[in-house]
């Protein structure tokens, strides 16, 4: 019963859904236009001598021409119902599958066709075909620049700032037509991490080492922004902007940014004790939450998902303070005072701004009381 009431959900909901509406609208419309046409070539019997042609290929009797011709009245009646079936099934899935369905709509329509065939009736089996053909390539063709293609530039133009599984889940809210392409206010959370003593390095080491070094904090950077669910946005040499709550409504938005913030930190730690000490490197970190403007900017054969607003240069001004430390601003750490230790610094000033900004620094890790870590939180390292 459970099952039966889950799937009842399940096809109502896919009824409702606008996008399901609007391909099955389409598709039958498309299938009306292709059984109208296939229709008239019908009754003008342009094609008689290819149908009597395939019937006798079908049907393996090459006196199957001298039966008894189907009425056509039915006859057009079932070239209709061939082509509405696939026109209202046959958009709402892809290439491969939409030839099998075909075929089976095919193949149930000569098990019909031979079942009159034994009572000395001949089916014409070609406008059907014809039919179910042409509804075929109609319906693919809007399915792939209606959808495919949309959904094919929005996963190149996320694949690189999120894991995969966000990636479907995007796709999931474009297809829903909730992904606000043209321009949207978000309240998001940003974090901005500066690695400015990359620079040192290139002035000190020979280029491929600097690379190497270069990759090894960048993909771990990149690996723990996506562990923790966020986008990359920016990665431009020495500066790396993840954002959450960007697309995927994530009410947890600041905790998951501080979370990433401080794990990076100790990450970048354990690899400059991996390496030696002129080839090791601190990061300053800044996350601030905020409201900013998204949307997607063209720019000549090439595509961004790009995002202004002021708490990016806040974040961004958080990073480069000399401190070196995990620094949010008052609206995160409101949001995250539950679960991170956090102590005010000097504040910061921001162009056109004639107040100063208040600034807070994450100190250690308030562990959860019901989950208690097995090792103590390991505190960000302070500052001189």
């Amino acid at each position: 019963m459970k099952l039966l009431h889950r799937a009842r959900v399940e096809l109502d909901r896919r009824v409702r859904d606008r996008q399901n509406y609007f391909r099955t609208q389409v598709g039958s419309a498309i299938a009306l236009g292709v059984g109208l046409l296939v229709a008239a070539i019908f009754l003008a019997r342009g094609l008689d001598f290819v149908d009597a042609f395939l019937a006798r290929r079908l049907f393996g009797d090459d006196q199957s021409v001298n039966l008894v011709l189907q009425d056509r009245g039915v006859a057009i009646v079932m070239i209709l119902m061939v082509a509405l079936l696939a026109g209202a099934t046959i958009p709402h899935v892809r290439l491969l599958t939409a030839a099998a369905l075909s075929i089976i709509y095919f193949a149930m329509y000569l098990s019909y066709a031979y079942q009159y065939f034994g009572e000395g009736i001949r089916v014409q089996p070609l406008y059907p075909l014809l039919a179910l053909v042409l509804t075929f390539i109609g319906t693919m063709t809007f399915r792939y620049f209606s959808i495919e293609r949309p959904r094919a530039f929005i996963s190149r133009l996320f694949h690189q700032a999120a894991p995969p599984d966000s990636v479907e889940r995007v796709l999931t809210v474009f297809d829903a037509g909730a992904l606000p392409l043209q321009g949207a206010r978000r309240r998001v959370t940003v974090m901005y991490l500066d690695l400015r003593d990359l620079r040192l390095l290139a002035e000190t080491l020979d280029a491929v080492a600097v690379i190497e070094v270069f990759n090894r904090y960048v993909t771990r950077i990149v690996a723990i922004v996506f562990q923790h669910e966020g986008f990359v946005t920016k990665q431009a040499g020495d500066t790396t902007l993840a954002v959450w709550n960007l697309v995927i409504d994530q009410p947890d938005h600041a905790h998951r940014a501080a979370r990433a913030a401080t794990e990076i930190k100790r990450e970048i730690r354990a690899i400059n004790q991996e390496l030696l000490k002129e080839n090791s490197i601190e990061i300053g970190v800044g996350v601030a939450t905020g409201s900013v403007v998204v949307g997607r900017i063209h720019i000549p054969k090439r595509a961004e998902y790009a995002i202004i607003g002021e708490v990016v240069t806040l974040a961004e001004r958080m990073a480069m303070k000399t401190d070196r430390g995990v620094f949010v601003d008052p609206p995160t750490r409101e949001l995250i005072a539950d679960e991170f230790d956090t102590r005010e610094v000097n504040p910061i000033r921001l162009r056109r701004k004639t107040d100063p900004q208040i600034v807070w620094e994450i100190v250690a890790v308030v562990e959860p009381v019901d989950a208690p870590s097995e090792e103590p939180a390991e505190s960000v390292p302070q500052p001189n």
